[in-house]
């Protein structure tokens, strides 16, 4: 076919512990700043700002409190996120204080806490805030959670 090109392999990692990695998915390529740049994209996914407008902007005032609260939490809960996801990648790749497998459990961690945020999310876009309350009244906290 015209225009069709195979996939690039020439970005695959030759050493084993890399490709390890790399095949379990939990390497990207995420910029050039390195593997550890561009967290905030992921969760933008999940809690942007034009998410954040849609949840305030449903309902009345009765309910205004109740979904900045939950507003509140959301911001807290991807401030988190982030600033911890970042903090551990840098400890695998960078500083290197922490081992492979190590940081698989620690993702697989962090992706845990980022769908209890899409639940949340979800439930405050559906105007569920008895749930959407609920669900961030219980969220686990990550700094906690992820070590």
């Amino acid at each position: 076919r015209r225009g069709h090109r195979p996939p690039c392999r020439c970005l695959e990692p030759r050493r084993p512990a890399i490709r390890q990695l790399w095949e379990s998915g939990l390497f990207r390529l995420r910029s050039a700043a390195g593997p550890c740049a561009d967290f905030e994209l992921d969760v933008e996914k999940t809690w942007s700002a034009g998410i954040k407008a849609e949840v305030l902007g449903h309902g009345g005032e009765v309910e205004a409190k109740e979904r900045k609260s939950i507003v509140t939490k959301l911001d807290q809960l991807s401030d988190d996120w982030v600033r911890l996801r970042t903090s551990t990648c840098r400890d695998h790749f960078d500083r290197k204080m922490i081992d492979a497998e190590t940081y698989r459990k620690r993702v697989k961690c962090f992706d845990d806490r980022l769908d209890e945020q899409r639940r949340i999310v979800a439930a405050a876009r559906a105007s569920d805030l008895a749930t959407a309350q609920k669900l961030a009244e219980t969220a686990s906290g990550i700094s906690n959670a992820c070590k």
